[in-house]
């Protein structure tokens, strides 16, 4: 398992846990679209995983999930993602049909990078979106994480 995936996973667990807590705080003060955008990184994290495990996903890519059940998907995807880089190697060409139907290839390696990166996308939208609403969000960046 290559050790920077895993601590990077970690990193996105511990603070998807944060965001979570933050967006159930303050849920009347923040935007509309910033719930389902945390739900749609946590969604994304799971089809990814499901394509390179080969199993079914557990949500679609924009289903609005509870706060517990954010929670606990972003647990699983965690869980999953570590159990991956176990055994997973980054070599490995997968074919795939996205959401909309369309076929793609990549390795597992660029897969793993993706949903680092999209996490950090779209949770960085998010603090953004906290910012705005006048609430001071918690240092995410990952040198934070690591001190």
């Amino acid at each position: 398992m290559p050790p920077l995936f895993a601590d990077m996973f970690s990193y996105h667990h511990h603070f998807n846990q944060k965001t979570i807590d933050l967006l159930e705080q303050h849920a009347a003060a923040l935007p509309e679209n910033s719930w389902p955008l945390f739900c749609h990184i946590v969604n994304a994290h799971n089809i990814w995983n499901s394509r390179v495990l080969g199993i079914a996903p557990a949500t679609g890519v924009q289903t609005v999930h509870s706060y517990d059940q954010c929670r606990k998907m972003d647990t699983e995807n965690y869980q999953n993602s570590l159990a991956l880089l176990e055994t997973a190697d980054f070599g490995t060409v997968l074919s795939y049909t996205n959401t909309r139907g369309e076929q793609y290839t990549n390795t597992i390696g660029d897969i793993v990078f993706h949903v680092v990166n999209h996490t950090t996308h779209h949770r960085g939208q998010i603090m953004a979106q906290l910012r705005q609403a006048g609430i001071a969000p918690p240092p995410t960046d990952y040198i934070f994480y690591k001190r």
